[in-house]
């Protein structure tokens, strides 16, 4: 599930709502899927989308009772001030 240009790092941020699910996590916190959905949209491939995150070590899954949390790594926290940096620089 890469963006238009896999063979770029950076291409599956190309993949529509990737970068606006780290942007809300990044904004919200940790956060449930269904506030993730509510926040960003309702896609049928929104939980392929989050697990690429997860697996390109971007986010992670806690539990916390009972509940399953998903929030920013270091380096996602980090890919998310990019991109709030970029949205500042376009009027």
């Amino acid at each position: 599930m890469s963006g238009d240009n896999p063979g770029r790092p950076i291409g599956f941020l190309e993949s529509r709502y990737m970068a606006t699910i780290i942007l809300f996590l990044h904004e919200n916190g940790p956060s449930r899927k269904t506030e993730i959905y509510e926040g960003v949209g309702r896609n049928t491939n929104m939980p392929k989308k989050i697990q690429e995150i997860i697996d390109r070590g971007m986010a992670e899954v806690r539990v916390c009772r009972g509940c399953m949390f998903y929030s920013l790594t270091e380096s996602g926290a980090e890919v998310a001030e990019h991109l709030q940096r970029i949205e500042e620089l376009i009027p």
